[in-house]
């Protein structure tokens, strides 16, 4: 297994606040990007694929909760249109990788790789040194490796435990193309 943190932490943790809990990033990047690298070399296409990490302290936790306890994160602002379900995360501060194909090595991204990447956006919460709950939100635009035609957004629920962070909770929608409804 890859320690993705290993690869990508240097990077993010000089951007990280007293109040973001460098294990919860650590966690959250082995467990998100395991599943991201796996998708990824699993694909045949032709476009890159970009993941794009970032934190984002705009998030309304609604009321209505999983039997995990974790919660769909929503309360995302458009410039200008208020608050949405459907807007991505805005990010505070965010970073890109593009995958080699021949490799499999990430690497930063510079500029465009490609006319239309697919891109993984993965928000992770601001503040979270003092929770003991996260919930990380990603996204494929235009779509995922498995269905480059359709939007995935995928929410992961992590905890905090005597014996550190896990993930205790995944679940996702795909969008269709056409109507932007989730199925």
């Amino acid at each position: 297994m890859t320690d993705f943190w290993q690869l990508f932490g240097s990077d993010l943790g000089e951007l990280l606040g007293e109040e973001d809990d460098p294990a919860f990033w650590q966690v959250a990047m082995d467990r998100i990007l395991g599943d991201t690298q796996a998708m990824a070399a699993a694909y045949t296409g032709k476009e890159s694929i970009l993941v794009q990490i970032g934190r984002c302290s705009h998030w309304i936790r609604p009321h209505t909760k999983r039997p995990s306890g974790m919660a769909w994160p929503y309360g995302y602002g458009n410039v200008g249109q208020g608050f949405s379900l459907s807007s991505p995360p805005e990010f505070d501060w965010s970073l890109r990788w593009v995958r080699q194909p021949e490799t499999g090595e990430w690497i930063k991204a510079k500029g465009q790789p490609s006319r239309r990447p697919l891109v993984q956006r993965i928000a992770i919460p601001a503040r979270t040194a003092r929770h003991p709950r996260g919930t990380v939100h990603t996204i494929w635009l235009p779509g995922s490796p498995e269905s480059p035609a359709h939007k995935l957004t995928s929410v992961y629920g992590f905890e905090k435990g005597e014996s550190g962070w896990q993930c205790v909770d995944q679940w996702q929608k795909v969008h269709s193309r056409r109507t932007n409804r989730c199925t």
